[in-house]
């Protein structure tokens, strides 16, 4: 519907909104990217002009709908989540990213639902990238961090000793077959990924909660976040995660840096060891954490 004027206004955007004060846009610069009054300003209207309130016996709850006071964009976000994932699984990964959310585990609980095909699609998503990584480790020479390193570079010299005259295809069949086999499934998030399958009881966010079980192959989402995630034994963390850990460390190496100059840097100890713990993480990555002549 909005194909001519994404192709006037040269963009991207799905929906489009209109800034020409007269009319329809007659050049690029009177079309831009949506805002979400104007959709919200749209899909009232597309109420009062399409939907027969008159056929929805009389409800309190839908007084609010009728008047629009109720109706709001976000509203969308769980159903625009179930179509794409729906259409193609493969898209999880993409829309955890789309909303932003800490790990794929968000959107699955928060917006996915209970909808079984949907549940083994989120699974076959958490495996493909498990498998994915598992690849990537044996097949590179990247160096990863968290006490879940060791365990992976045994793996990776595992794999490099069986991978002899094989093909791509060859591992990442050998590889789909171990993840499916032993039903391994690895957590991931922006700051690294959370092993916990293979030392449940070690996980720190269940320790620290009281709810440590055997059985439970799920963090405590809860209690987990990267401080407690660093010190844990199922974390692991690798490059994909180190643009959080260099954000980490210039916003706390920033802010101790401002509380020095007006003598208060003894109050932000908190601030100076997230820096540290940071900056050891990336020095570890192999990445420089140098920044304004300051090291961490």
């Amino acid at each position: 519907m909005f194909r001519p004027w994404r192709q006037l206004g040269e963009c991207q955007h799905l929906i489009v909104s209109f800034s020409a004060s007269r009319g329809l846009p007659k050049n690029k610069l009177s079309v831009g990217r949506p805002y979400s009054d104007n959709v919200n300003l749209g899909q009232k209207d597309f109420l009062r002009r399409y939907v027969d309130w008159q056929a929805l016996p009389p409800n309190p709850e839908l007084d609010a709908y009728r008047d629009g006071r109720s109706l709001h964009t976000h509203q969308w976000r769980k159903t625009f989540a179930l179509y794409v994932i729906q259409v193609d699984s493969r898209m999880l990964p993409h829309i955890s990213q789309h909303f932003k959310h800490l790990s794929l585990a968000m959107t699955e609980q928060g917006y996915i639902g209970r909808d079984p095909e949907i549940i083994e699609a989120m699974s076959d998503a958490r495996a493909r990238l498990t498998i994915r990584l598992l690849y990537e480790a044996a097949t590179g020479d990247a160096t990863y961090a968290g006490n879940m390193a060791p365990w992976l570079e045994a793996h990776r010299k595992s794999v490099r000793a069986s991978m002899q005259d094989k093909t791509p295809a060859q591992i990442l069949s050998d590889l789909e077959h171990e993840v499916v086999e032993h039903d391994f499934r690895i957590w991931f998030a922006d700051h690294g990924k959370c092993l916990i399958e293979l030392k449940p009881e070690s996980a720190r966010c269940h320790q620290i909660a009281g709810t440590t079980h055997w059985e439970d192959s799920n963090p405590n989402f809860q209690y987990r976040e990267p401080s407690v995630c660093v010190g844990c034994e199922c974390f692991l963390i690798d490059r994909e995660s180190s643009g959080f850990w260099r954000k980490r460390y210039l916003d706390n190496h920033q802010a101790v840096l401002n509380a020095e100059r007006i003598g208060r840097g003894n109050e932000f100890y908190v601030a100076r060891q997230r820096a540290r713990q940071a900056a050891a993480i990336l020095h570890v990555l192999g990445e420089d954490v140098e920044e304004n002549g300051h090291d961490a």
